[in-house]
């Protein structure tokens, strides 16, 4: 029985010695490909406004998208165009660029910040609240439009008050659902670019370890080159999905020293 342990023990520790030796293997190209496709994107978001672009794309197509099909009490259509100016106005003092530069988190703690002075003068940001709110929320949106002339008039101030409670809910909850919406795509996004730029820096980085003649490799190419490069690219896809493992752990420590 003890002879069958000790064999048992034998046959695990070589296995954890091969496994070890597997992922010693990979460990090297993986870590190496990510970080250099990390830096490489990191950089280019450093030098570019890629992330600026992306997010004046997708929070105008949104405030556009609502105010299609909307309406005002005097039947005159919801300018999309306006209500960013507005927006922007009211967040960042008109500074579009830093608007559009913060962080998805920031830009729309921003969004929320004004919530209340949209809804306490509503009249001056009419196209802003309208795509902000939701088509639900249109009949709560007239209303707010035409305050009670007095306190005196509990039923219509009481009409009053729960339509602007309830339009500060659907506003907030609008901002939240744009918020993840435009950070699940930017992180989709980046993912995407580290998949491709390591797939790519991995076969590359083969093809100059055996010193490849690009003018003649293809037409010499053998099946075990084949198999060689397609080992490179699985390295570099893998690689791709740890680079953002990299991104965060660099992001997190210049979060730490600031």
């Amino acid at each position: 029985m003890l002879l069958d342990s000790s064999i048992s023990m034998d046959a695990i520790n070589k296995s954890v010695q091969e496994i070890s030796k597997i992922v010693l293997l990979w460990a090297g190209p993986l870590a190496g490909i990510g970080t250099i496709s990390m830096a490489f994107i990191q950089t280019a978001k450093n030098i570019v406004p890629i992330r600026r672009w992306f997010q004046k794309i997708r929070l105008k197509g949104w405030l556009k998208e609502n105010a299609n099909g909307l309406y005002k009490k005097d039947k005159s259509t919801v300018d999309s165009t306006q209500a960013e100016q507005d927006l922007i106005k009211l967040a960042t003092s008109g500074d579009k660029e830093a608007f559009y530069d913060l962080p998805i988190e920031q830009l729309c703690d921003q969004i929320r910040s004004i919530v209340s002075v949209i809804l306490d003068y509503p009249r001056l940001n009419t196209d802003l609240l309208y795509c902000l709110a939701s088509k639900e929320s249109v009949d709560d949106i007239a209303i707010l439009l035409k305050p009670p002339p007095s306190a005196t008039d509990k039923k219509a101030f009481s009409e009053y008050a729960s339509a602007k409670t309830r339009l500060v809910i659907q506003v907030r909850c609008s901002v939240d659902a744009i918020q993840t919406s435009i950070g699940y795509r930017w992180k989709f996004w980046l993912q995407l670019a580290a998949i491709i730029l390591s797939a790519v820096i991995g076969v590359a980085a083969y093809l100059l370890s055996i010193g490849a003649n690009m003018s003649t490799f293809w037409s010499d190419i053998t099946q075990d080159t084949w198999r060689a490069l397609g080992s490179a690219l699985l390295v570099g896809v893998l690689a791709g999905f740890l680079a953002p493992v990299a991104r965060d752990l660099v992001a997190a420590i210049e979060k730490w020293r600031s």
